[in-house]
């Protein structure tokens, strides 16, 4: 019997929509086209095409019943980000010591979202097999616009079997931090001003998504191409075949994951150089057990105070550490438990 070919999830979900989908994505461009020239909604610099914009696409195409709303505005979430992406493909994909490394910053929510608006595409892939055990491939980040035309930043959670998604999203509000941000979406959802409970267990897999997304964001991030492909530029439309040869995939963290462990054994090699015919264990009073300091965030304001420069704020992160390590065998295993819903 001959075996079936596995597709990449992200192409799996555009190849599902080709077929249920109300229109094209030729007639899906062409309209997001029209209502930009007619101003029908405002325009986001930031999204390729916002979920208003495909609403009326689906409805103009094929009326949408009241009785389907709801559904469509579930499929019609799922199409604007495929929309997105389907345009650049890029997909990243992190070392596993640096993804693990970035879950573990969870609470590093007080970041100004400006540096949210700097993704190099409107949408973008991660790889995240270590998100949540092995429930998930990866998921979407993408720009959106709501009706007050205020940019919003959704993610489209991908479950490994290629089929059930689960979305995250907030308003990047001005001068808010992403704590604040994600509390005013659920205000407006519950209706009540104090929602704490709520976001502490809504932030949960947003927050591991964002320490990903901060990463790509940061202006010291340690991404390479998989392949030595020119570089990723959105492709003219009638292009687009949607097949793997135009992903183009970026490795992240690795060469820097490999700097540190080097820095890291020489170290310890000097320090028991150090030690001299001394047995380096007896020669401690106290020796750390194995383990990783974790890395941080850290951000500072480029351009002058005084308005004659365009100020910028600028993301940068610090890498975890290594300490006492000189194999990666060594590093305590991490057990996470998941509570039964």
């Amino acid at each position: 019997m001959k075996k079936t070919k596995e597709i990449y999830p992200p192409l799996q979900m555009i190849k599902d929509y080709n077929k249920k989908g109300r229109i094209t994505w030729e007639q899906m461009d062409e309209m997001r086209t029209v209502l930009r020239k007619r101003g029908r909604y405002k325009n986001s610099d930031l999204a390729y095409i916002t979920l208003l914009e495909v609403l009326f696409a689906m409805n103009s195409y094929d009326k949408i019943r009241d009785d389907e709303y709801e559904n469509a505005v579930r499929i019609a979430n799922i199409v604007s980000a495929l929309a997105s992406w389907r345009i650049s493909k890029q997909v990243y994909r992190f070392n596993t010591d640096l993804e693990l490394a970035l879950y573990q910053q969870v609470g590093d929510d007080q970041i100004p979202v400006e540096v949210l608006k700097s993704l190099p595409y409107p949408c973008v892939y991660m790889e995240s097999p270590n998100l949540q055990d092995d429930q998930y491939h990866g998921f979407f980040v993408y720009y959106d616009m709501d009706r007050h035309g205020t940019d919003v930043l959704k993610f489209l959670v991908l479950c490994r079997n290629g089929q059930d998604v689960a979305f995250r999203g907030f308003e990047l509000l001005e001068g808010k931090t992403l704590r604040e941000c994600i509390a005013e979406v659920l205000r407006k959802c519950y209706q009540r001003e104090s929602v704490d409970d709520e976001v502490q267990e809504h932030i949960e897999l947003a927050e591991k998504m964002l320490q990903l997304v901060l990463y790509i964001c940061s202006a010291n991030a340690d991404i390479q191409p998989v392949e030595p492909k020119p570089s990723g530029t959105l492709r003219r439309f009638e292009d687009i075949k949607d097949c793997y040869r135009e992903i183009r995939k970026w490795d992240v963290g690795m060469r820097m994951v490999s700097q540190n462990r080097r820095r890291n054994e020489k170290h310890t090699e000097e320090t028991k150089q150090q030690s001299g015919r001394l047995n380096y264990e007896s020669s401690v009073r106290y020796k750390l057990a194995p383990h990783v300091r974790r890395g941080h965030w850290h951000t500072y304001w480029t351009g002058k105070k005084d308005g004659s420069e365009k100020r910028k704020l600028i993301l940068k992160w610090i890498p975890f550490t290594y300490v006492n390590v000189e194999k990666s065998e060594e590093l305590p295993t991490v057990v996470n438990v998941v509570k039964n819903q």
